[in-house]
């Protein structure tokens, strides 16, 4: 169960959902990240978490604490993939790394915003609202601040909690139970919420803020800090600055441009290169690359 094909409609996955993106356009991908992985004795995993690791504070310039290279993860992001590895704190360094690259990369961000949309088939028959929270699936509750979700909803009377679209009916229930009409359905439109929203908040394990951030609108988290090992786009967001939206847009912009990033998309004509960009960084650590910044 660790490639596209085994994890890409399976029901424990994305439970009723129809996914919105075509299966081919990763494929390609896949096959060029398991054969990279492969060539440095690596094995190549979709849809995993890290193994190891932890997530320091931005700006942390202590020694890596294991840098050693357990494995690589990559997961369907923005429509393309992000590659990863299994250390967490390896990918923190990387986009250390990148935020101190005096490369000028070309902005990715319009041709990004133009072909993204939900990862799921979802109703647009919604009205809008200025602020939303977006809630992460159902197998990813613990790692809310629910007291954090009750003093947002409590200082925005006009915000609303817009549920995963793999929520389960006790999660749901739950949800309902405290916030009543407030909760928009699980299988509603994140991208249209989100293409009318002022504000919003999110968490380390969605893909949500980062569109958020291409698209200057102020955002916040939702996450216990205590649970961000675990989450895959934890690294980018200890990079992100609370409702500074220029900021936030340029960290973004250089992550998702940069050629050594992990994101590759399949209509990228170097798409190959830049997976090659990537492992030859990767290699650096395995080799036992001692500081973030060198």
């Amino acid at each position: 169960m660790d490639t596209l094909n085994d994890q890409w409609q399976i029901e424990t996955r994305i439970g009723e959902n129809v996914p919105n993106y075509d299966l081919d356009i990763f494929l390609r991908l896949e096959e060029k990240v398991s054969s990279q992985s492969a060539a440095l004795d690596l094995v190549a995993k979709y849809n995993v978490g890290p193994l190891i690791g932890g997530v320091p504070p931005k700006g942390d310039k202590d020694r890596i604490h294991d840098s050693r290279v357990y494995g690589i993860a990559y997961h369907d992001s923005l429509g393309g993939i992000l590659i990863s590895s299994r250390n967490a704190e390896i990918n923190c360094r990387m986009m250390d790394r990148i935020m101190y690259d005096p490369t000028l990369y070309d902005d990715l961000v319009p041709e990004i915003l133009s072909k993204v949309k939900d990862k799921y088939v979802l109703s647009n028959d919604m009205p809008a609202y200025d602020s939303v929270i977006f809630l992460p699936g159902s197998n990813l509750f613990s790692t809310v601040d629910w007291d954090k979700v009750d003093e947002i909803m409590i200082d925005y009377p006009e915000a609303v909690i817009k549920l995963h679209p793999v929520t389960t009916p006790t999660s749901v229930n739950r949800v309902k139970n405290r916030w009543g009409t407030r909760v928009i359905a699980e299988d509603v439109s994140g991208m249209h919420l989100l293409n009318n929203a002022k504000t919003i908040w999110t968490s380390y394990n969605s893909e949500i803020g980062l569109i958020a951030a291409m698209m200057k609108i102020p955002f916040g988290v939702i996450n216990k800090w205590g649970d961000a090992f675990s989450m895959i786009y934890s690294p980018i967001y200890r990079q992100l600055k609370y409702k500074d939206i220029e900021h936030n847009y340029n960290v973004v912009s250089k992550i998702v441009s940069c050629t050594y990033s992990g994101y590759v998309f399949s209509w990228q004509e170097d798409y190959s290169e830049r997976i090659e960009d990537y492992f030859i960084k990767v290699k650096s650590f395995k080799n036992g690359m001692a500081y973030p910044y060198a």
